[in-house]
């Protein structure tokens, strides 16, 4: 069950006014839309990238909330305005071009499907993976440069995982 001050924070972000019968029809009836941007960014991975920088970041306690879709994918909720320094992160670490990550934030007209409480006994289309907590009247979001290097280290533990034995 979701902390009422995570309710009336998301009602801060702002609900998709105009697409809420569409969105019921698109994700179900329980799943709030949330417009990325005003509030958060969003870093859009592949689920097993994800996971394991979810399972990084959660063991340092550096965990913001995260969406996990039935498309595959994981969505970290991060500060809001820092695409500039996403993609410089990014590029800096060189993992551009080996961890594909979407980077969506105010003015790409992005909304979110969350997880409407209370759960619905069937598989929803969206999930928390980690649900919000709130920190001092704000949900507490993932910092992009511990996300940055929680995905680097997931990508080598991934591929280290990959090797065959013996190697």
């Amino acid at each position: 069950m979701e902390d009422e001050q995570v309710t009336e924070w998301f009602d801060r972000v702002g609900t998709s006014p105009g697409v809420g019968g569409i969105a019921s029809q698109l994700h179900g009836p329980r799943v709030r839309v949330v417009c990325v941007g005003p509030l958060f960014d969003v870093v859009v991975v592949g689920a097993d990238l994800g996971r394991e920088a979810c399972s990084l970041l959660k063991a340092a306690d550096d965990l913001g909330p995260v969406v996990g879709t039935e498309l595959g994918r994981l969505s970290f909720l991060v500060e809001p305005r820092n695409s500039e320094r996403w993609h410089s992160l990014m590029a800096e670490s060189g993992l551009a071009d080996i961890a594909p990550t979407r980077f969506l934030s105010t003015g790409t007209y992005m909304w979110l499907p969350t997880p409407q409480p209370p759960s619905a006994p069937e598989q929803p289309i969206a999930w928390w993976v980690e649900h919000p907590r709130m920190i001092h009247g704000d949900v507490r979001l993932t910092d992009g440069a511990r996300l940055c290097a929680a995905i680097g280290m997931a990508v080598h533990t991934l591929a280290a995982g990959a090797l065959p034995e013996g190697s």
